[in-house]
């Protein structure tokens, strides 16, 4: 049986329940001595950011949809603090 990476590939939209994902399985290849992926219908790509397996794919994912997280919060904290000077220049 051939080795097998793992890649956890983290969707650009938020919704409701979080952001997408889609799990990658892949078989290692070297082509003119690049590390590269082969997937099950026959594409390259290259081995940066997989994995040798399936659970360090879903850490590394877990840590950016962490960071998408804080991301998020912050943007949000900064509307709340525009709209209340917002609100204070109206009431003055």
């Amino acid at each position: 049986m051939e080795p097998k990476l793992f890649k956890i590939q983290i969707g650009s939209s938020v919704w409701g329940g979080g952001v997408g994902t889609v799990a990658l399985e892949g078989t290692p290849r070297t082509i003119d001595g690049t590390p590269m992926v082969q997937l099950a219908h026959g594409a390259i790509v290259p081995a940066d950011g997989w994995f040798p397996t399936e659970a360090e794919a879903k850490a590394k994912a877990a840590d950016e949809i962490e960071l998408i997280g804080r991301s998020l919060f912050h943007q949000a904290k900064q509307l709340k603090e525009a709209a209340e000077s917002m609100r204070r220049e109206v009431s003055l």
